[in-house]
């Protein structure tokens, strides 16, 4: 799925000033307004725990939005990383471009879930529309172990693990 495609970086530099200390970005006046909001941080956060934008009656990723106003457009199959994978933390050198595959690869969780009917944990991981692994085990930490070692031997180069 391919994200929503994200304004052009100079109308969004004439909405929002970034703060590089806070990681933030913040409304600028608009002339003709009737609310002006200026002052206020942009944004909420969802449940996930990114903070989002509305513009123009959508919804963009703040991260994203922050990527944008300073490198310009994001290229198609990239996304914009978090390197601490903290996604409230918008600081500009936290952020980085990564291809899309890799950055699916960048969750713990994604990789082991639980399947009832067995009584078993599920090390699962794809790659590029590839198994490279699907096995079961008796424990979360068990499967998550095999599934850490199995994305850091074919990703060391890659991805960087927290």
């Amino acid at each position: 799925m391919n994200p929503i495609k994200l304004p052009e970086q100079e109308y969004l530099n004439s909405l929002l000033r970034y703060d590089f200390n806070q990681g933030t970005i913040h409304w600028l006046p608009q002339p003709g307004k009737r609310c002006n909001n200026a002052k206020q941080q942009a944004g909420c956060y969802t449940t996930k725990g990114y903070r989002v934008v509305r513009i123009d009656g959508r919804l963009y990723k703040e991260h994203r939005i922050i990527w944008v106003m300073n490198n310009g457009l994001i290229p198609n199959n990239c996304d914009v990383d978090h390197v601490d994978r903290n996604t409230s933390n918008n600081k500009l050198d936290n952020l980085r471009l990564v291809s899309r595959s890799l950055n699916n690869l960048n969750k713990d969780v994604k990789g082991v879930t639980y399947c009832k009917s067995r009584n078993k944990w599920i090390a699962q991981l794809r790659f590029q529309g590839k198994s490279i692994l699907h096995k079961r085990f008796d424990s979360y930490e068990e499967a998550l172990s095999v599934y850490q070692l199995t994305k850091d031997k074919l990703f060391a180069d890659n991805i960087k693990l927290f």
